[in-house]
C-alpha cells in the first residue's frame, strides 16, 4: 500500500520532511526509499522492506530508517528532517524547547566601554547573565528577567549626519541603544565598535571615575543618515578595572 495514508510528506529540493508521526502499528510494515535526485519524490511502499532487509546496517537503507523511525517518532508529535541521502539530521523537540528554571537567555548582548585604574578607556563584548525565569506583568507565561541598576533619566537624541565628537568623558554612567542609523565609540587603547539598531552600550567613563585621571572617548554618526539614540542614566556608581560588571551584578 502507498504510506501517504500514514504520514504528512513535505518534499524540497534538498530535504524531505515527515511531519507526523505514523501510527505505531503502521512503523513495522512500511519502509521509507531516502530520495536519490532532487527532481523525484520519496517511494514509500510496505514490500519494499522485504527486498531491502539485508542492507538493514546501511545508513541510508530502509530498514535502517525504519529501525530509526520506530525509536522516535511513537511519540507522536515529533518530526525529522532528512537529507537527500536519507539520514536524519534534526527532530523538533517541542515542549522540550521550553526554558526551565535555572536556563539563561542565550545570546544576550552589550558591549562595556570600561575603564582601567590608569584612566584609560577600553571595549569588551560582554553577554549578560543573572536572569530569572519568571512572570513579568501578571498572569503571562514567564521570560528571562533581569533587574538592572535603577534608572534616574531617559534621554532621547538625534545626531544629524556626519557627526563627530572628539575626546570626552560620557555625562554619568549610562546605557545607550542605537534606535535608528549607525554610530560608533572609540576608547584610548585604540579599539572601535560600529553599533547599529537594537545594539547596547553600558559606559561609565564619566567624570566621577576613581581613576588615576578622567577617561574619555571619541564617538560619531556613520554614514549620511542621522542616528537616534535612547540614553537611559542609572544610579550606579562608576568602577576602574571591573569590565563586563554588569554580569556579575
Amino acid at each position: 500500500h502507498d504510506c501517504s495514508s500514514a504520514h504528512t510528506i513535505k518534499s524540497t529540493s534538498n530535504s524531505v520532511m515527515i511531519a507526523q508521526a505514523p501510527i505505531a502499528s503502521r512503523i513495522a510494515t512500511s519502509a521509507l526509499v531516502p530520495r536519490t535526485s532532487p527532481h523525484r519524490a520519496p517511494v514509500c511502499r510496505a514490500g519494499a522492506f522485504n527486498r531491502l532487509r539485508h542492507r538493514a546496517h546501511t545508513p541510508n537503507s530502509c530498514s535502517a530508517l525504519e529501525h530509526s523511525r520506530r525509536n522516535t517518532l511513537l511519540g507522536g508529535g515529533a518530526h525529522l528532517l532528512w537529507t537527500a541521502a536519507g539520514r536524519p539530521v534534526a527532530m523538533a523537540a517541542g515542549k522540550d524547547d521550553e526554558p526551565k528554571e535555572g536556563d539563561q537567555p542565550e545570546d544576550f548582548r552589550y558591549t562595556h566601554l570600561w575603564v582601567s585604574q590608569d584612566g584609560e578607556t577600553h571595549l569588551k563584548e560582554c553577554r549578560m547573565k543573572g536572569f530569572d525565569l519568571k512572570s513579568f506583568a501578571g498572569p503571562t507565561p514567564p521570560q528571562f528577567v533581569k533587574e538592572g541598576p535603577q534608572p534616574t533619566k531617559v534621554t532621547f537624541s538625534e545626531l544629524p549626519s556626519n557627526n563627530e565628537q572628539d575626546w570626552h568623558p560620557c555625562p554619568g554612567v549610562q546605557f545607550v541603544v542605537c534606535l535608528a542609523g549607525s554610530w560608533y565609540v572609540e576608547t584610548t587603547d585604540g579599539s572601535r565598535k560600529d553599533f547599529s539598531v537594537g545594539e547596547v552600550l553600558f559606559q561609565d567613563d564619566c567624570e566621577a571615575s576613581p581613576a588615576d585621571k578622567t577617561p574619555q572617548h571619541k564617538s560619531g554618526v556613520n554614514g549620511d543618515k542621522p542616528n537616534q539614540q535612547m540614553i537611559l542614566t542609572v544610579d550606579r556608581k562608576p568602577e576602574v578595572d571591573r569590565p563586563g560588571s554588569l554580569d556579575e551584578d
